[in-house]
Parts: structure tokens; C-alpha cells; sequence
């Protein structure tokens, strides 16, 4: 007889319904000049739907072992509740099946007279726990900073006309005509007291 087992908990009535199956995990994209074409991702992990009942008394078809159908519940409730993985088991095939599963769905109820025997569905999914690498970080080169070009300044202009003379020139602009020679030095102007009308002087 196959047996099975969630956790320590041997299922007592081999289900009525018991289905597997995956889902495709492959998306679509549509191409210019091309058309429609799918790019292929893993699968996504395999799913278990059982469909069965725990029984109040013992059944010529039931496994050896018997339980109180509330104790049954519970015992799943604390899986699911506990929001851990635990073992999904079938024993006694020619080829034994064991997987980690978290459960995704667990319903239950009583139907008609059946007075104490509690009807289920469960829906079990493979689990996968995540390979998570710890990367020394000194391992890595320490890159040199990004140097960056330091734009140019932005000066003010001013364009000479007549009448002008850099004594003026720093009066109005800087606020202070002795600074006269700070023009002179930025533009490099020979002498200070001889500037045409059309030069252009950047200022400080």
C-alpha cells in the first residue's frame, strides 16, 4: 500500500484526487521585422493538490496507523501556521518520492452525516531554500577616484569704450578703483593707463 506522509503526519486515506503540476515561466516578446518569439526561464516549482478526508474509525482501506481527525488538523495548521517548510512524502512505490514543500492552501469541513470525519484539500509547492554567498568585499580592488575636469572659471566682461579706464572699470565692477591692477594682471595688460575702445577685459 502507498503511504503518505506530511511531516510526521501520515495522511490515513490515500487521496481521492492527487495532482501535479508546474507552471511555464517563459515570457513573450514581439520582435521587429521578426514576430513573436519566447524566451525560455525554469519552470516554476512543482505543485501538489491532495483531495482526502481523516477518518473517525478504522477502514479495511485505511493505513495502519489512526488518528483523531482534530489532531490531524491541528498538526497541519501548525505547519502552515509556522510559516516554515516542511517534508512532503510518498512511501511504498517502486520509486520513493521526498520533497521540501511549504503548504500554499489547506481547507477543511465536514460533509452531510459524516459526524467527526473531517474532509480536506491541501495545496503543497516545492521548496527551494536560496543559496545566499557572502562576498568579502577586501577582495576587491580599491578603485582609484574619478577625476574629473574643473571647468573653466566664468568670468564677467566688459567691453572698453571711450572714455574708459580701468581706474573706472574697477570702481563700477568690483566695487573699489584700487583694485584697478587686478584687471591689468587678469587680462595682461602691459600698462594699465594705455586700453583702446573695443577690448574686451574678463573681471574678476
Amino acid at each position: 500500500m502507498i503511504k503518505l506522509q506530511l511531516s510526521t503526519l501520515e495522511l490515513p486515506i490515500n487521496p481521492a484526487e492527487i495532482f501535479f503540476s508546474r507552471n511555464s515561466e517563459n515570457k513573450e516578446f514581439s520582435v521587429i521585422d521578426f514576430g513573436k518569439t519566447t524566451f525560455l526561464n525554469k519552470p516554476s516549482p512543482l505543485e501538489i493538490k491532495i483531495t482526502s478526508f481523516f477518518p473517525s474509525k478504522i477502514y479495511s482501506f485505511a493505513s495502519n496507523s489512526h488518528q483523531n481527525p482534530k489532531e490531524c488538523v491541528k498538526h497541519i495548521e501548525n505547519i502552515f501556521l509556522g510559516a516554515t517548510p516542511t517534508t512532503f512524502t510518498i512511501i511504498g512505490n517502486q520509486s520513493p518520492f521526498s520533497m521540501p514543500v511549504t503548504i500554499e492552501h489547506f481547507q477543511y469541513g465536514e460533509k452531510g452525516c459524516d459526524i467527526d470525519e473531517i474532509y480536506y484539500s491541501i495545496t503543497l509547492k516545492e521548496y527551494k531554500s536560496p543559496t545566499i554567498s557572502v562576498v568579502d568585499s577586501s577582495s576587491f580592488a580599491k578603485r582609484p577616484p574619478v577625476q574629473r575636469p574643473t571647468p573653466p572659471p566664468v568670468f564677467r566682461t566688459h567691453t572698453v569704450v571711450r572714455g574708459d579706464c580701468l581706474w573706472n572699470i574697477s570702481k563700477t565692477y568690483l566695487g573699489d578703483a584700487r583694485r584697478y591692477m587686478e584687471i591689468a594682471r587678469l587680462n595682461n595688460i602691459p600698462n594699465p593707463r594705455l586700453i583702446y575702445p573695443g577690448q574686451v577685459f574678463k573681471l574678476p
